[in-house]
């Protein structure tokens, strides 16, 4: 993509003089902006345009062209595809629509379009989008309002927007937060290139060291996954805001699995997997960016705040702790050097430096942040101010303490009007500064968040098992024998079970296990089988199971027949996968029986998982420590349960063109074991899993 951001050329095909019109201010943009490589505006009206010789067509430029930016209706827009193969034009940027919207064919249309661009013809950028710009060679093709503000601020963080809207405001935002850029796309609808693209090229690109991205569809997640792999071992952090999640998918569900993990929950998983950071505002994407452009955190070593209001200072703790941010203990010799050094009574954190005698406070408030700064416990420090009167003392404290030392340095000055101008000031120094604490916090929380994913080890995607246990071509749900086959085939245990015909057989088959004793029916096409009324447990003798039997199939038509099972003895849990077209299938494990969605919500994670992570997945979903005995004394198998979380992951990426959704309700742990003792699997139809996996 060199040549996009660096060509040689840009024709704007449609130019005018008018400015009142987009097709005026995009040429006037570009001519203001500096770019020092050729500029032509291309309209057959004009002779001359804002000083430039204005050319009738593409074909009658007399230098390179390697963008075109159009600025012409669909009608017009084939033609120029011609010239634009002609001309050897390399990309052209689609700032409306490339089809008609009212156009009476539109996949017609659309048709011979890709097969004029699939004969030579030009990569489109967009279409309906503001643009590119690249900040570094001045070069501006955007009908971005966000430049009016000025130029596009320079810097390092590259941003790619499929909302041409957020692309704007978080450039005019930059004008007043600071921050600059290295590139700047939008995307648009992306009927050509997406977002993977861009962010393949600025991977590669010496300009920038953070990605930042809004994204309302991923076209190719899983391309987008292994580049953000690779964002991760080249340091350079991937944010995304990512709009349009719901939880759709949980209205159609077969399984409790289905139901419990919907779009957002599954998008958490595949970033968190693969390292992407998750922002959540404009503000939050702009300026988490800025900060991991420059710095990079330790994540045990927490925050130090530093305030001259003992009541912020307690607002400031909330705020930190409300966002997940660690909060640092400061070393002993720490605590000993602020005492020496200033005239506190007390040194806490977050630290309140005017607890001394009145007067002006901001050389204590120095002399206490750069302590901070030094301590081997902390890894940033913040400075959270709301009104004093030495605001030129601070302004001076808070530029020695961003230069001082390599750790992140945040300022959040919470005041108004009387504050614009220091604050202002700081930010043109290049100090990154707040003027809330949600936000602070929120850059904080990134800055936190990133560091760490990135200490979680890449993850591998090993060569998955075959299935052996064939799957019927329709979809839904698996019958119990083949469910129960094929987990068996990857090892995931299963209670011990016998099937009956009738309530007599089944009586005698408890007999060969031993009481007590649970009886389930089976029919076809039941999921829930509690809720159907379907399972009877602690059946204590042969009179009970015969009669419980006798019962279901008298309210429960369609029943096949009964499988009884003894007694398991544990904590229930719930171990399931939900498996989705684009991101992959995800395991989910949470506390189960009854209790599967009262007790939400139950972690997630993408498959395949090892041994480490499914520990840090009993360890969310168990914090009490109930398996380690917590108020009963009894430790139960961890090991057990680890290896179901693990064998079911080997599972779920083995079948991942069919399987749908799975669910072992409950998983019981004891003691020395832990077993399913129910299993429904559903599966996607083989036709509409092939044409996915074609899509």
């Amino acid at each position: 993509m060199k040549t996009l951001f660096e060509p040689r050329g840009v024709a704007f095909v449609g130019a005018t003089p008018d400015t009142e019109k987009y097709n005026g201010r995009v040429l006037k943009y570009a001519i203001d902006s500096g770019f020092a490589g050729h500029i032509w505006p291309v309209n057959p009206k004009y002779d001359t345009i804002f000083g430039l010789p204005c050319h009738s067509d593409l074909s009658s430029v007399p230098g390179p062209v390697d963008v075109v930016v159009i600025l012409v209706g669909p009608a017009r827009i084939p033609e120029l595809m011609r010239q634009c193969a002609d001309k050897g034009v390399d990309y052209a940027i689609a700032l409306g629509d490339l089809i008609a919207p009212d156009s009476a064919d539109r996949q017609a249309d659309e048709r011979r379009l890709r097969g004029l661009l699939a004969d030579g013809g030009p990569r489109i950028v967009g279409p309906v989008c503001v643009g590119v710009i690249r900040p570094g060679n001045n070069l501006s093709m955007t009908m971005s309002s966000g430049v009016l503000a000025g130029p596009a601020p320079k810097g390092n963080i590259g941003l790619v927007s499929q909302s041409g809207g957020v692309l704007s405001s978080a450039l005019d935002r930059s004008h007043q937060f600071g921050g600059g850029f290295s590139t700047l796309v939008s995307s648009g609808a992306e009927w050509d290139l997406n977002l993977a693209d861009y962010v393949e090229y600025l991977l590669d690109d010496p300009e920038t060291d953070c990605i930042a991205a809004y994204a309302e569809k991923l076209v190719d997640p899983q391309r987008l996954f292994r580049l953000a792999d690779r964002a991760r071992e080249r340091d350079k952090p991937f944010l995304l805001l990512k709009g349009g999640s719901s939880e759709r998918g949980a209205l159609s569900a077969l399984t409790h699995s289905g139901a419990i993990a919907g779009d957002l929950a599954l998008e958490n998983a595949a970033f968190r997997r693969h390292g992407i950071v998750r922002v959540h505002d404009v503000d939050d994407l702009l300026m988490t960016a800025r900060v991991l452009a420059d710095h990079r955190v330790t994540p045990d070593r927490g925050v130090a705040a530093v305030s001259q209001s003992g009541g912020y200072c307690t607002i400031v703790a909330d705020a930190l702790s409300r966002a997940g941010v660690p909060i640092a203990d400061p070393e002993p010799a720490t605590v000993d050097r602020i005492l020496a050094e200033t005239p506190v009574p007390r040194v806490g954190n977050p630290h309140d430096s005017a607890s001394g005698p009145p007067g002006n406070n901001a050389p204590h408030s120095r002399a206490s942040l750069l302590a901070f700064q030094d301590d081997p416990n902390v890894g940033a420090t913040l400075y959270a101010e709301t009104m004093y009167m030495y605001q030129a003392e601070g302004h001076k404290l808070q530029r020695d303490v961003s230069a001082y030392n390599e750790k992140p340095h945040l300022v959040c000055w919470q005041g108004g009007k009387a504050t614009e101008s220091v604050i202002r000031s700081l930010r043109s120094d290049g100090v990154i500064v707040f003027d809330t604490l949600t936000a602070a916090t929120s850059a904080l929380a990134g800055l936190y968040h990133h560091a760490d994913l990135m200490r979680r080890p890449l993850p591998r995607t090993p060569q998955p098992m075959p299935l052996a246990v064939p799957l019927p071509d329709e979809g839904g749900l698996l019958d119990d024998a083949t469910a129960k086959s094929l987990l068996r085939e990857f090892d995931i245990p299963l209670a011990e079970e016998l099937f009956a015909s009738d309530p007599a057989t089944a009586a005698a088959q408890a007999g060969v296990l031993g009481y007590p004793v649970v009886l389930k029916g089976v029919a076809a096409g039941v999921a829930h089988k509690s809720e159907a009324g379907m399972v009877r447990v602690g059946l204590g003798d042969a009179e009970a199971v015969e009669a419980a039997g006798r019962d279901m199939a008298a309210g429960v038509t369609g029943l096949a027949g009964f499988g009884v099972q003894r007694m398991a003895k544990g904590v229930e849990l719930l171990l399931g996968v939900k498996n989705d077209h684009g991101l992959g299938p995800a395991v989910i494990l949470g506390f189960g029986g009854l209790y599967a969605e009262a007790m939400r919500p139950p972690h997630i994670e993408l498959a395949p998982i090892d041994p480490e992570r499914a520990d840090e997945m009993i360890d969310a979903v168990d914090p009490k420590g109930i398996l380690s005995g917590y108020r009963t004394g009894k430790v139960l198998d961890r090991t057990a349960l680890r290896h179901a979380i693990t064998a079911l992951s080997q599972l779920a990426v083995a079948g991942r063109d069919r399987i749908e959704s799975i669910d072992l309700n409950p998983v019981i742990v004891g003691e020395s074991t832990a077993v399913a003792v129910d299993a429904v699997v559903a599966l996607w139809p083989a036709t509409a899993s092939m044409m996915e996996g074609n899509r």
